[in-house]
Parts: structure tokens; C-alpha cells; sequence
């Protein structure tokens, strides 16, 4: 599926309101990305850079680990880049927009992260290389994406239905693997584990709208979505399976 990155800005942007309400495992992934990070990082980084930064559930405990860097964080959605610069007033975090599809207005860092947001890359390899580009040599890269095993059981409701689920296409981890090859070495991966139960379909569908991930993909026809939802009142877990990795610029 080609990523319509209007829709996705337009879908982060509306979301941005709502989005720490609705982002559920994404709050426990960011903290437990933090302290992964926080173990793993050798370096005392002077410049960070932060792509993807959504409402700074990340950007503020990068921060508190680093509190004197300069610090660069990055969203495709003005609205969460609105968000952030309103919340996180009085700190030394700049924001801006940026696509990490396009090149990084930055190069030097230190340090460069990225959580729950490659997989909305249109090209992996592309986006892996602009930030090789933006880091120094021997710079670290962090990065968290969920694997395509994600939302398994909502794929099969849909399918049960003879109905595309309009989600994200989900990378596997050796897809991952193959494009950061070459750009990144000392390469350490783990694979973490996250369930959140909702009490049926459409109460798992609502929250994904409110905190943008849907992403504001169209395509299926409202009276199949809601031909779905009828017939899946039961509960609905929401699965996903994210695989945390650093690895060294060359």
C-alpha cells in the first residue's frame, strides 16, 4: 500500500489533541525505549536528533537523560509539532516539521532516535540513509518500529469479512535488517511484546483514529467497515510486537 502522506499529516495533525489519551501502548513503548536506550547510549550526546516526535512522550525523557543537549525533534504533522512547542515551552527542545523521507536540515548529531514512526516511511532504505547522512561518524541510532506480526487478530476479522484492513504495511524484521545494511554496524536488536484489550472491534478502531495511527488511510467502503464492526462485538485484543535497535554510523 503507497502511504498518502497528506492523509497521514492530516491524521496526526486532527489527532494531536487526543493522542496521549488514546496512545496506550505507545506510552509504555516510549518509556521502556527510553530506559533501553538509556542502558545501551555510550555517548554523552551534545546534539540529538528526534524524528517522528509525535506529542514528546519520547522528546521529555530524552531530555531528563540528557539535559543539556541540543535537541532537534521532528514530526510530519504541524499539529503535533504545534503541540509540542506549546507544552514544551521553556525547554531547550526545538520542533519542527520534517518528513524523514526527505533529507535532514541537520548533519553532526550525536545521537539520532526514532520511535513508532519508520514504519510510515515510504521507503525504509531511503529514510535509514538520511539519517546516516544527518549523524556523524561513529553517531548512534536508536530506533523502535512494530513488526509486521502487529494487529495480527484485527487483519484476520477483516479478512473473515472478505475486507482490507487499511493499516500501516508493516515491515519484518529482516527487511529491517537488509536496510540497514551498510550504513549502520555494531548493530543490537530486541523484540518487545504489547497487548491492549478493548471490548470489541469498534472500540479498538476508535482509538486508533484518535491517536492518528489509522492513518487516515481510505479505501474501504463505510457500509463494509460497518458491516465488520456488527459482527465483531466480542473483545478485541490489539497486539503488537516492536523491535527495539541501536547501531553505530559508519
Amino acid at each position: 500500500m503507497i502511504i498518502s502522506k497528506a492523509n497521514l499529516e492530516r491524521s496526526f495533525s486532527r489527532a494531536a489533541a487526543t493522542y496521549d489519551d488514546a496512545a496506550l501502548f505507545q506510552k509504555q513503548c516510549a518509556e521502556d525505549f527510553a530506559a533501553w536506550l538509556a542502558v545501551r547510549s555510550a555517548c554523552c550526546p551534545h546534539r540529538i536528533l528526534e524524528a517522528g516526535c509525535g506529542t514528546g512522550q519520547l522528546s521529555l525523557r530524552l531530555h531528563r537523560l540528557f539535559p543539556t543537549a541540543q535537541f532537534l525533534a521532528t514530526d510530519l504533522a504541524p499539529g503535533m509539532i504545534r503541540f509540542c512547542t506549546e507544552h514544551f515551552a521553556g525547554t531547550p527542545i526545538h520542533f519542527q516539521v520534517h518528513d524523514f523521507d526527505l533529507p535532514f536540515p541537520v548533519s553532526g548529531i550525536d545521537l539520532a532516535v526514532s520511535a513508532l514512526s519508520l514504519q510510515w516511511s515510504r521507503n525504509l532504505r531511503i529514510a535509514l540513509e538520511h539519517f546516516h547522512l544527518a549523524l556523524r561518524p561513529g553517531g548512534e541510532f536508536f530506533a523502535a518500529i512494530p513488526l509486521e506480526q502487529s494487529l495480527a487478530r484485527v487483519r484476520e476479522l477483516f479478512h473473515e469479512e472478505n475486507a482490507v484492513f487499511r493499516g500501516p504495511d508493516l515491515p519484518t524484521l529482516s527487511q529491517i535488517e537488509h536496510a540497514l545494511n551498510g550504513l549502520f554496524h555494531n548493530l543490537s536488536m530486541e523484540t518487545l511484546r504489547y497487548t491492549e484489550d478493548y471490548p470489541d472491534l469498534h472500540s479498538l478502531l476508535r482509538s486508533m483514529h484518535r491517536n492518528g495511527t489509522s492513518g487516515g488511510n481510505t479505501g474501504t467502503p463505510v457500509s463494509v467497515l460497518k458491516e465488520v464492526i456488527r459482527n465483531h462485538r466480542e473483545p478485541c485484543p490489539a497486539e503488537y510486537q516492536v523491535v527495539f535497535l541501536k547501531g553505530l554510523r559508519t
